[in-house]
């Protein structure tokens, strides 16, 4: 899975556009970011990406505080998982982040970050 590297405080519109890439949908990021965002001027939440996926055909779902269990049988049944976290454990910063594979055996995700790439 592919993604654009973008510049700050585009990473949940990127995120997006990763995933419907994958299906074969391109969008402009400014499309996704106008659809997904409550404001021009505000970031992305992560309530704005099931109401926008849905406009498009897709089935999207939003789970809160999923833990490792929740995310290996979502990731099982096909689906990918946009996770927002912390950039640094001490930093405010949140940052979106699309999971698409577990390895147990090495007991860790594949996930990609538009500030590094996969």
């Amino acid at each position: 899975m592919t993604g654009p590297i973008i510049p700050w405080n585009s990473c949940g519109p990127a995120r997006v556009a990763m995933v419907l890439g994958y299906y074969g949908v391109h969008m402009a990021l400014a499309t996704i970011s106008a659809g997904t965002r409550p404001s021009p001027i505000s970031y992305m939440r992560a309530d704005g990406i099931a109401p926008f996926a849905r406009q498009l055909g897709l089935d999207a779902t939003r789970v809160k505080q999923a833990n490792v269990n929740t995310i290996r049988s979502l990731i099982a049944n096909g689906y990918f998982v946009t996770v927002l976290e912390r950039l640094k454990e001490v930093d405010k910063v949140l940052h979106f982040r699309v999971v698409w594979a577990l390895d147990d055996q090495r007991q860790v995700f594949s996930a990609g970050t538009s500030l590094a790439g996969p």
